[in-house]
């Protein structure tokens, strides 16, 4: 069931629900089962072989990704989002939807990005941890140090 208010939970379900990870979170589907997806496409009737490109499906893939970033440009992000996944979905052989898998981060340029975030994330919080376990290691053979010095001094005391 998915929270339907504002903030971060709903951006989160909408993300999830866009990306495929939960289905039943949906704009409009307030639980239960969900919502069956767009029918796939048939191959057009005059398609050659594999790689080539109809013109028809070019001239529609221009039209959808016209679309989607007019949306963008509204201010309707659900429906730039909509109309991305379709045309990535239905078009992958076209150049707009190589373009719009990119940019809804189905392609490889979506996970060097993601990859570049967590490094970015993941590697200043290591090199702090290992120094503050060298830190925390000097400390310690300090204390070493100083109770082997009073217990000598005991033992010569003695």
């Amino acid at each position: 069931m998915c929270l339907r208010s504002r903030g971060s939970v709903a951006a989160l379900c909408l993300s999830l629900s866009l990306s495929g990870l939960i289905s039943g979170c949906q704009p409009g589907n307030q639980g239960g089962p969900p919502e069956a997806g767009p029918e796939p496409r048939p191959a057009p009737k005059g398609a050659v072989a594999q790689g080539a490109l109809n013109p028809a499906d070019d001239a529609a893939a221009l039209k959808l990704f016209d679309r989607a970033l007019t949306a963008r440009l509204e201010g309707d992000a659900l429906m730039y989002q909509r109309l991305m996944i379709e045309l990535a979905a239905y078009y992958p052989e076209t150049r707009h939807g190589a373009r719009a898998a990119d940019r809804i981060g189905g392609g490889v340029g979506g996970v060097v990005a993601m990859m570049g975030v967590l490094a970015s994330i993941a590697i200043p919080s290591f090199v702090r941890y290992t120094d503050q376990a060298r830190e925390a290691e000097v400390q310690m053979r300090e204390i070493r140090e100083m109770q082997l010095k009073e217990m000598q001094q005991e033992v010569q005391d003695d």
